[in-house]
């Protein structure tokens, strides 16, 4: 099911169009499935990552934490 899901949300998005299937199952393969909680931070502004995320439901808010504290919204995604 987890992987019906994941194939079906990647050729949805034009950023995928060039993986081939053996793409797509290494990035099955290596993925990991993770769930948040609203207001729960995925990445922190600065952080260096390595990893890609790829919403699959709900709504994500970026925003700047200015240096008063305010968390100024960016965008909704």
């Amino acid at each position: 099911m987890r992987k019906k899901l994941l194939i079906e949300l990647l050729r949805r998005n034009p950023i995928f169009d060039a993986c081939t299937p053996d793409d797509e199952m290494a990035l099955f393969e290596t993925g990991v499935l993770r769930h948040y909680s609203a207001e729960e931070k995925v990445v922190q502004e600065g952080q260096a990552v390595e990893n890609v995320f790829i919403l699959m439901q709900g709504i994500v808010r970026v925003y700047h934490e200015h240096r008063d504290g305010r968390a100024i919204t960016v965008k909704h995604l």
